[in-house]
């Protein structure tokens, strides 16, 4: 997110493509390892047999680092480390070369992996830092320079660091300088900044909340129901998100703390391993969870609902605004005793209908979406086509002669022929959908039917 401003879904699609494989150069392959994963462990295969030759060849030996910190290193206990780190499958696929033949985010995301991976087994940046100290009515003025002695892995990675390098100019230092100019200004200490994406997901790692699989996920289910919202990239708590976590923190605290997802991680690692069964974690968990649930579902905080300042046309109770997961609309303050409610006036479209001549109006459908119907309903049914949703083709059997067992008992027009449903066979009338008859074949035609 910070260098491309890619959400954590996004990246997850597109590293996704990446392990899979993309066609290149006439070869499908994968260009990443596994993506879920939070080692930092490289494999000794990819080390010494494909980065450092490829790091001595293009940097030189000097720009080799100390390759064992990356296989033999002891991983954090928030760390599972079933998976390597990512990297890329190999050096040869550079990103230059990979560029050429998948989309521009797709070479982004490669490139970022590709150059991170190797810049890790690269040797340190060397700076010479040079700190000039001026006195002057008893205060300490500093200014502070830098210039780089050796690139290091900032030679493949230089890209993705912002540049500090700040040279000073030459100075003496036996030489008197004079105050030019000064610039008050006063500051206020601020707030902590809101989470971005990349922001979150870095305290998630930290605290050992979820796994790498789950950052994703996790933020969209917070999206989708609307306890967050994201503009610019900056995560802000919604109302109802901000309301949802004072209940659970005064009611269920040992649920939301940080230290319950890491301990359930914990447990969940040693159902792996065969120390601990799965029954014993879920009982450990449920029993203790429902007893404290029926304690506290009667004294949980509610929202009072907001009046509308009209009463119910059926049991004269007010009316309120209420909440769905389709959105808001209005209802009786005495449900579920009255399960009135109220209908938003149907916004007309202007146009007429040509069944029976009765304004057209917006409808919902009980999914929430929008389409064109009659007014008149349920005396009319019409329903306008829209046209921007392409028509399925409707490829209608056509039957001859051969196939007709007998005439149509009901309109007398059409023939009964056998048709295929999703589960059984039957008779149905040719006349179809203007004669309707059917006839269920016998059991024994079915069986016959089963062994030819």
């Amino acid at each position: 997110y910070n260098r491309y401003k890619f959400s954590t879904s996004i990246t997850q699609s597109i590293a996704q493509k990446l392990y899979e494989g993309l066609e290149i150069d006439g070869e499908h392959v994968g260009l990443i390892t596994y993506l879920r994963t939070d080692s930092t462990r490289l494999s000794k295969e990819f080390i010494f047999g494909d980065a450092k030759p490829f790091i001595e060849k293009e940097f030189g030996k000097e720009y080799i680092g100390n390759l064992s910190n990356h296989s033999d290193s002891e991983k954090s206990k928030t760390i599972q480390d079933a998976h390597e780190g990512i990297r890329p499958t190999s050096t040869l696929r550079t990103p230059d070369m990979v560029a050429k033949y998948v989309t521009k985010e797709e070479a982004k995301l490669y490139r970022l992996i590709y150059d991170r991976a190797i810049a890790s087994l690269m040797a340190p940046k060397e700076e010479e830092i040079t700190t000039a100290l001026w006195e002057s009515d008893g205060l300490t003025f500093k200014a502070t320079g830098n210039r780089t002695l050796f690139k290091g892995y900032t030679a493949i990675y230089g890209e993705f660091e912002d540049d500090e390098s700040k040279k000073l100019p030459e100075l003496d230092q036996n030489k008197v300088y004079s105050v030019l100019k000064v610039d008050p200004e006063q500051k206020f200490t601020k707030g902590p900044a809101r989470f971005t994406e990349a922001k979150l997901v870095r305290s998630m790692e930290e605290k050992g909340i979820g796994r790498p699989s789950t950052y994703a996920s996790t933020i969209k289910t917070l999206l989708t129901r609307k306890y967050i919202t994201t503009k610019a990239g900056v995560i802000t708590p919604t109302e109802e998100g901000i309301r949802t976590t004072k209940v659970l923190e005064k009611y269920f605290p040992e649920i939301v703390s940080t230290s319950y997802t890491a301990n359930m991680e914990t447990t969940l690692d040693k159902i792996e391993e065969g120390s601990e069964t799965r029954l014993k974690a879920m009982n450990d968990f449920y029993y203790p969870f429902m007893k404290k649930f029926e304690e506290v579902r009667n004294a949980m905080w509610k929202d009072a609902d907001e009046p509308t300042g009209k009463n119910c046309p059926l049991c004269g109770a007010p009316l309120v605004y209420k909440k769905s997961k389709y959105g808001r609309f209005i209802g009786c303050s005495n449900y579920p005793a009255c399960k009135y409610v109220e209908k938003e006036p149907a916004k007309e479209t202007g146009e007429m209908c040509p069944v029976c001549g009765k304004p057209l109006v917006v409808r919902k459908n009980r999914r929430g979406q929008e389409f064109i119907a009659c007014s008149d309903y349920p005396k009319c049914t019409y329903i306008k086509e829209d046209e921007n949703v392409a028509k399925k083709p409707i490829n209608k059997k056509t039957y001859t002669e051969e196939d007709y067992v007998k005439e149509c008992p009901s309109c007398h027009k059409g023939h009964l022929v056998i048709k295929h449903g999703k589960r059984v066979d039957f008779l149905g009338c040719t006349n179809f959908p203007k004669c309707r008859y059917v006839e269920w074949l016998p059991k024994e035609n079915k069986d016959k039917d089963k062994k030819e």
